[in-house]
Order: structure tokens, then C-alpha cells, then sequence
């Protein structure tokens, strides 16, 4: 069956008083019906406050939606989108019935979160469970606004709601409204409904419910379907405080990882937001990144220097970041020392190794040259003992004695060479044997 509007035209223009009651003297056989079974529906004016209640809770933080239990229900809180049925009986605030469907004896079917019913019927029933009685009051806001419903509400009204939920049909998979307005208006009840718990210390249940709030716009095409300006300011804002609010969830829970990681989505949208700064510092701290945590603090500090809850934790972390500064000092100084020691050794034996290389070549050099002195001598001592008239066996020996010299210079040269004079001969040959280059 299709929603039905809390104020049916099928009412017309009859008052509740003139539906119930009859013009004949006598009771009314239906009013001493609805009066023995359900005798809280059907009066025509209630002292709301005389009701027995079992408990009262706010289900919106501006107090616009405050739900009075008068009988508990069964089982889980309904999830959002589900199909329900529901009795209700809505009256002023002085307590005067005006619409009821008890009396029409037809429920209202519609699914929460969706449109079809009042914005404070959603937030109110999302947090019912089957068989449960309550009475609802909601503030203009979340009822008909500014304006009313003329001519039976007026401007400005608040309003008394007793819904009883009949039956429920949760949705198989997550759904989402198609249009954006009414994407946006589950997404705030879902974040109203997150609140709630929030305050109430269930965290994970709170961040379930902040997540389906994100997730009702996951596949919406912004660029062919755009909302006016003042929808995607709200939706702007609602992103933001989700994400804070999933922050705030992770941290009631100590996940410092994903408190980080909801801080870096609100960062995306307002680089600036003091919240975020303040709890993803929090979050670099508790996992001991104090100088990201010092950072962050400094930041947010400087963008409200009046909060004494960031400056007292920018302390706290600063002087955490010194003393893991002088631990590490200390642990490590006498490390760097001894680093320090050795690179110095390593470069004094690579100088060492240097040398060794360079009288090795000059050892290999100089036998080489003493080798061809030896061979100049043979051919000279061979001229000398020959034919010593010739001409050519002149010049030969001319040449031969011109190379001798040369080579004897270059030789002592070699020998005379200052920057070997530190490695001593008779060793020498020994070193040579075992060095490691």
C-alpha cells in the first residue's frame, strides 16, 4: 500500500471530536470500543506529561526529536529503509487528537528513510523495534515548519506523534534513494541515528551507521545529475562531520590508523579543520609519531590558540618528541663515535693499500728497466769484443750508450720517489704477498 501522509484527506474538513462523537444522547458505540481496547489512542485531548512512561531519550542532539517509551518492542532496532507498518495518533501540544489511524483502522506503510512521511517520523521510528509504543515529540523543524498545514496546523507547531510499530521488513542489500535531496535526507537521518549511539558508547554501531550515511551517495553522478547550491552545501558539510565523526568513533576505539585515515578525507574538503588537525595528532601520538603529532598540534594550536584541550596535548607531545630525542641521543652517540673511528681506520688503510699498489708497480718498473740495462750491456760488451772499425757498429754502440743513460736517470728518479720513503724495503715483499685490496 502507498505511504500515507500523517494528515489524510480522508479526514476532510470533520474535527476528531465530531468523527467520535455522534449528535444522539448515550455513548458512542465506537468511542466505547476504541476506549476498552486501546483507551491512550482515542481521547480527544491527553495530559501528554501524565503518560506512563518507561524512559525518555533525545534521538536528535537539538532536543528537536524527543522519544517518551511507553511499551518496548522486540528484537534489533529496525535498519533504515526498511518497510514498516505503523499505528499513530498525532495531537497538538496541548494534547488534542487531530488525525489517527487507529480510528480508520489502516495502518501507514512506507519506507524509512525515504519520502512519503515527516522528516521526524524517520528519525523517530529508525530507532524502534517491532512491537514497541512510543510517543514522539517533534519540534516545528521536524514536523511541518515555518508555514504548517493549514488549516489544520499551524505555523510553527509542535507536535505529539504515539506510533506503534506493527511489523517490519528489512531491505535485502543497501539501498539508496534515487533522488539527491532524498539521498541527502537518509544520509542525515543515518547520521542523527550514529549520534545516538555515539552518545550512547557504541562506537562501531555509531560508525556502521556513519559509513551507510557516506554510502548513499557512492555511485551518484554529480556532473548529469547536479543539486542546487544550497543541497551540495549540505551535502559538503554532512560529508565533513561524517568523516569527523568516524574519526571520533575510531578513537573512542583506539584504531589510530583509521582515525588518520578519516582526518586525511576531511583534509580533502578543508585542509584547516581544527578537529581533524587535533585527533589525527592524537592519532600520530598514541602511535608514537611524535614529531608528525607535534605537527599537527602546532597547527591546529595556531588556528585556535583558546583551546586549552589542543594546547595541553601539544605539550604533552613535545615533550614526548624531547625525551625520545635524548634517548636516542644516548643510545646512539657512543654508535656514531665508533662509526666515526672506523670510517677513519677504513681510509687510512685504503691510503696504505694505495701505496702498497704504487711501489708494487714501481718494484715491477724497475725490474723491468735493470732488465733492459742488463740486455744494453750484453750488446755493448759484444761490440766492444768485435769489429770495432766499422761505422755502423758505432752508431749502434752510440745509441746503446745514449739509452743506458736515460734508462739510469728514470731509474733513480723511481728510487728517489718521497711519497714511498714510508714503506720499508725489507718488508716490502712480504706485504705485497698477503695484502687484501
Amino acid at each position: 500500500m502507498a505511504a500515507v501522509s500523517p494528515i489524510t484527506e480522508k479526514l476532510g474538513n470533520s474535527t476528531p471530536a465530531e468523527l467520535l462523537d455522534t449528535s444522539s444522547e448515550g455513548p458512542d458505540p465506537l468511542r466505547s470500543h476504541f476506549n476498552q481496547s486501546r483507551p491512550e489512542f482515542v481521547k480527544d485531548v491527553v495530559d501528554i506529561s501524565s503518560l506512563n512512561y518507561l524512559r525518555t531519550e533525545s534521538v536528535t542532539e537539538d532536543d528537536g526529536v524527543i522519544k517518551h517509551v511507553l511499551r518496548e518492542g522486540e528484537g534489533e532496532v529496525i535498519p533504515m529503509l526498511s518497510k514498516v507498518s505503523v499505528h499513530y495518533e498525532a495531537r497538538y501540544d496541548h494534547g488534542e487528537l487531530f488525525d489517527s489511524s487507529v480510528f480508520r483502522k489502516i495502518p501507514v506503510h512506507f519506507k524509512v528513510g525515504t519520502v512519503g512521511v515527516l522528516k521526524g517520523w524517520h528519525l523517530g521510528v529508525a530507532t524502534m523495534r517491532v512491537g514497541e509504543l512510543s510517543v514522539f515529540r517533534l519540534s516545528a523543524e521536524y514536523a511541518y515548519g515555518k508555514l504548517g498545514a493549514p488549516p489544520r496546523v499551524p505555523p510553527n507547531a509542535v507536535l505529539f506523534f504515539q506510533i506503534e510499530l506493527l511489523k517490519a521488513t528489512p531491505p535485502k542489500q543497501f539501498e539508496s534513494p534515487v533522488l539527491f535531496e532524498d539521498r541527502l535526507r537518509c544520509a542525515l537521518a543515518e547520521k542523527d541515528e550514529g549520534n545516538t549511539l555515539l552518545q550512547t558508547g557504541a562506537h562501531a554501531k555509531a560508525f556502521t551507521c556513519y559509513n551507510r550515511a557516506i554510502n548513499h551517495f557512492a555511485g551518484y553522478d554529480f556532473k548529469s545529475e547536479p543539486a542546487d547550491e544550497s543541497s551540495m552545501n549540505q551535502y559538503h558539510e554532512l560529508m565533513l562531520s561524517l568523516e569527523l565523526n568516524r574519526a571520533l568513533c575510531c578513537m573512542k576505539s583506539e584504531k589510530w590508523e583509521n582515525v588518520k585515515k578519516c582526518c586525511n578525507e576531511v583534509f580533502r574538503r578543508n585542509p584547516n579543520q581544527v578537529k581533524a588537525l587535533f585527533r589525527r595528532g592524537v592519532a600520530h601520538f598514541e602511535t608514537k609519531h611524535f614529531q608528525d603529532s607535534v605537527t599537527d598540534l602546532t597547527k591546529a594550536s595556531s588556528l585556535d590558540p583558546n583551546d586549552s584541550a589542543i594546547s595541553n596535548f601539544l605539550r604533552k607531545a613535545q615533550k614526548a618528541q624531547k625525551d625520545i630525542q635524548a634517548k636516542n641521543a644516548l643510545n646512539f652517540g657512543n654508535f656514531f663515535e665508533r662509526l666515526q673511528h672506523e670510517e677513519v681506520k677504513d681510509s687510512q688503510k685504503q691510503q696504505l693499500n694505495e701505496k702498497i699498489l704504487r711501489k708494487k708497480e714501481r718494484l715491477e718498473t724497475e725490474q723491468a728497466w735493470r732488465l733492459k740495462l742488463a740486455e744494453l750491456a750484453e750488446q755493448k760488451a759484444s761490440i766492444d769484443g768485435g769489429q770495432q772499425d766499422l761505422e755502423d757498429e758505432e752508431d749502434r754502440k752510440l745509441r746503446i750508450e745514449q739509452t743506458q743513460q736515460e734508462l739510469q736517470t728514470r731509474l733513480a728518479e723511481l728510487l728517489a720517489d718521497a711519497s714511498l720513503a714510508d714503506i720499508e724495503d725489507p718488508g716490502f715483499k712480504d706485504i705485497i704477498a698477503h695484502q687484501v685490496l
